[in-house]
């Protein structure tokens, strides 16, 4: 969390970034001080940043998924695969992880429900597999939202 209040050392250390809080805080120009009301906001690293939105575009392509037969879909699982190692030790690594269980998890409910469309009950079972998979993305993308970690 950085306070958007000015402190010579944070903005001398944020000088060569020069993002919208190192504007807010210089514009504020108040001295940080113990016991006074400080508004904060998370303002991620590089890094990080650029991994929130390859995660963003994964959700994104998992969604299209079903306007595309899965190519979409399939694409977003291999850039989960060349890509995971680059998140490892963030929260993004989690959203990779719930990701790849809601693919691979979603294709065996699928598997499952064309066989039991033989016995006239798999069309119930692609229903709940489609409304899973729906719900894993939709939590999956507002815990990213809400740079959440799943699973916790």
């Amino acid at each position: 969390m950085i306070p958007f209040c000015y402190d010579p050392v944070w903005l001398q250390r944020m000088q060569p970034q020069r993002g919208a809080a190192l504007q807010r805080a210089a514009r504020h120009n108040q001295p940080c001080q113990e016991g006074n009301p400080v508004s904060t906001a998370t303002i991620l690293p590089a890094r990080e940043q650029a991994a929130k939105k390859l995660t963003t575009l994964i959700y994104i392509l998992h969604a299209a998924g079903s306007l595309t037969g899965g190519l979409t879909t399939i694409a977003a699982i291999i850039m989960i695969y060349i890509k995971r190692e680059e998140v490892a030790g963030t929260l993004f690594e989690s959203h990779f992880r719930w990701q790849l269980r809601t693919f691979w998890f979603g294709f065996l409910w699928v598997f499952i429900g064309a066989l039991l469309t033989m016995v006239f009950i798999g069309g119930f079972v692609l229903i709940a597999a489609g409304i899973w998979y729906i719900y894993r993305l939709v939590k999956g993308y507002l815990n990213l939202n809400d740079s959440k970690a799943m699973y916790s």
